[in-house]
């Protein structure tokens, strides 16, 4: 067995889940789009406006390619 190579996680997306973690998400659930519907629209506007801001401070070409397609 031969070790490959080890990479941390993004900072921007620490930075994220962190954010998520605080309004409540469970961040091993994050990968299920059923339970961040539901949780999602159990936030209010500002929590909701949050994530937004969490979103934009943390930009990431990752996140860009997943939200802007095209």
């Amino acid at each position: 067995m031969t070790k490959i190579m080890e990479q941390p996680p993004p900072k921007h997306a620490l930075a994220i889940r962190e954010m998520l973690a605080k309004l409540g998400f469970n961040t091993t659930l994050l990968g299920s789009q059923k339970y961040v519907f539901n949780r999602h629209h159990s936030l209010s506007d500002k929590q909701t406006w949050d994530i937004r801001h969490a979103f934009i401070q943390n930009a990431h070409p990752k996140f860009m390619k997943e939200f802007f397609y095209h």
